[in-house]
């Protein structure tokens, strides 16, 4: 094994960034990425200049390090996501600001609010009506948090 790692060339280079490239889709983390963009940067140094698996090593922990402050610095937050997105697979979040009309369920008799064509727990701390008309505050997993507003 030893014999193996003083001896790669930039085959060997490539083919553990591949490998670790691998990594990053399962375990996404940023680190991996520049792990495998420093093992790419010394295999391909590799075809230039004959080094030796001393520098190889060497220059694979430093671009490493390397590689990955700069993901975590400038990529990472452009990964992030943004503003318009926050709420992309949230449903109930999605309804703040809505307004919905307040109906009784037939079948077990209790209110909902109804927005489009949904019906939503919700809860509010004035007493509301049939009919009345709430705007969503907020949500708090599957129910709605509402107060009543003016008719428009």
């Amino acid at each position: 094994m030893l014999d193996f790692l003083t001896t790669m060339g930039p085959w060997q280079w490539l083919t553990a960034a591949g490998i670790l490239l691998l990594c990053e889709l399962f375990l996404p983390s940023g680190f991996f990425l520049g792990m495998a963009a420093a093992a790419t940067s010394v295999g391909l140094t590799l075809f230039v200049w004959d080094l030796d698996w001393q520098v190889q090593f060497a220059a694979f922990g430093m671009l490493a390090v390397v590689f990955t402050v700069l993901y975590w610095k400038f990529f990472k937050p452009f990964n992030q996501a943004q503003d318009g997105q926050q709420k992309l697979n949230d449903r109930s979040a999605q309804q703040t600001g809505r307004i919905a009309v307040i109906i009784e369920d037939p079948q077990t008799r209790i209110q909902k609010a109804q927005l489009g064509d949904t019906l939503w727990a919700f809860e509010c701390s004035a007493h509301l009506n049939t009919g009345d008309k709430v705007r969503v505050l907020s949500a708090e997993g599957m129910s709605l948090i509402v107060e009543p507003c003016e008719s428009e």
